[in-house]
């Protein structure tokens, strides 16, 4: 009775010690991962904001998607939840899933690899269901981003579109870039869905197959004697239970996955726009430029068309001008 008593408290010290050095370290990792995140999105902000402040006007006027106001807090949004604390949660349960793999196979490798032929289909789900998930979450922001630059431009011409009695029209239009968000975002519901479901049916096929074979083991040292035998109904039950933990970690990675995949769509935007070069660059600082220029500037026959228009042109018959530079 003593040593039960001194073996219970050995293991209540062991699992407050662990219990404690499990807190600190969580909290730890998640507090330095969400300031690493709230660091790199700041300088992506500072860098973001003065690549749309480099653009030149044909850009404005050519691209229809993009939105200002949703890139800078929706998508930064969905890039800092990539690279904070659920990038800290998804490497816990990836961790924890392949410490469960090893220690099975430490149990008894027979019986684990048994259970790993589950594995490839696990992570050709994994893999083919993200970037399901990463299309359609690129293709909804990119719907969400015309519904908000379709409000703009109705805000910011409202007293035309009341003028004209347009609200209806306008309403309606507005409805209907919703509904291609909505279209898109029940695909990437669908597919998550899906993917959950799958993964917990892989989880029980790996836990079955676990226990048929491992009974079988059993079976084949039955009438050995108990000092002779390699694999015991205690081994059998510990590796289910580690093919249970460790594929069900993958099962709850899958969520977090769904969040990198959002993650990743935004950084797409949002990295399209900073490695655009304008052919006109307001913020460069190379070339020339006089702080003074004296002199006549004339300008004859001069034509141009709109980049959203190019096949019609303004000043059909040339302009002619004539200033004085002073």
């Amino acid at each position: 009775m003593e040593a039960l008593v001194e073996d219970g408290l050995a293991w209540l010290a062991a699992a407050t010690t662990f219990t404690v050095l499990s807190i600190i370290f969580c909290f730890a990792s998640v507090f330095l991962v969400n300031w690493s995140a709230a660091q790199q999105v700041k300088r992506i902000r500072l860098l973001f904001l003065k690549a749309v402040l480099r653009q030149d006007m044909a850009w404005y006027d050519t691209d229809v998607s993009f939105n200002f106001a949703s890139r800078m807090s929706e998508d930064l949004v969905n890039l800092s939840s990539g690279m904070g604390e659920k990038l800290a949660i998804a490497s816990n349960l990836l961790g924890s899933a392949f410490a469960c793999i090893i220690m099975s196979i430490v149990l008894n490798w027979r019986a684990a690899l048994a259970g790993l032929c589950v594995a490839p289909l696990t992570c050709a789900a994994v893999v083919m269901f993200l970037s399901y998930q990463t299309k359609f979450s690129m293709l909804q922001m990119d719907a969400m981003s015309k519904a908000g630059k379709h409000v703009e431009e109705v805000l910011r011409s409202v007293r035309t579109v009341v003028a004209f009695e347009g609200e209806t029209n306008e309403i309606n239009r507005y409805k209907n870039l919703l509904e291609v968000a909505k279209k898109y975002g029940y695909r990437r519901a669908l597919y998550r869905g899906l993917g959950a479901g799958f993964n917990f049916l892989l989880i029980y096929i790996a836990v079955a197959i676990v226990l048929a074979y491992g009974v079988q083991l059993l079976m084949e040292e039955f009438y050995l004697p108990l000092d002779q035998r390699k694999y015991t109904l205690g081994r059998l039950y510990s590796i289910m239970q580690c093919f249970n933990l460790g594929l069900k970690s993958v099962a709850y990675y899958i969520p977090h996955a769904e969040t990198f995949a959002t993650a990743k769509g935004a950084a797409a935007n949002i990295f399209k726009i900073l490695d655009l070069n304008p052919r006109i660059d307001g913020l460069s600082k190379s070339g020339l430029a006089p702080r003074h220029v004296k002199g006549e500037i004339s300008l004859e026959n001069v034509t141009f068309s709109y980049p959203s228009r190019p096949e019609m042109k303004v000043g059909s018959k040339g302009f002619l001008s004539e200033c004085e530079s002073w």
